[in-house]
């Protein structure tokens, strides 16, 4: 069992207050894949750092996780027995980087000016 988060770069085309927006995601996703974005890219290579996507004791469902990255957005499954104490990390970080997360689990949006709140 896994928890599905998507990071994604704010702005034109995902709308987390649209109540389609997992259709907006599928619908991004479905085209061909846009360029990565250096942000997005930087974080990956920062959460990498922190948690390695190879070997057994990886906190990843699926992995390489890059494998999720489209463009502006990056799909990750995380194990369900890491979620409680990665998810916290993976959002301060990504918030460091100017992304937002989707958390699917709960419906919940977390942009970046979250963390200054």
């Amino acid at each position: 069992m896994s928890a599905d988060l998507t990071i994604y770069l704010p702005g034109p085309g995902l709308d987390p207050e649209s109540e389609d927006f997992i259709e907006e995601i599928e619908r991004y996703c479905a085209g061909p894949p846009p360029p990565a974005s250096p942000r997005l890219l930087a974080f990956l290579r920062d959460l990498r750092a922190l948690y390695p996507d190879r070997g057994e004791d990886t906190v990843w469902a699926l992995t390489p996780i890059d494998t999720g990255l489209h463009g502006n957005l990056l799909g990750v499954g995380l194990r369900w027995s890491c979620y409680g104490p990665v998810h916290p990390a993976l959002l301060a970080l990504a918030h460091r980087h100017g992304l937002s997360v989707f958390d699917p689990q709960s419906e919940t949006h977390h942009p970046p000016s979250e963390a200054a709140a």
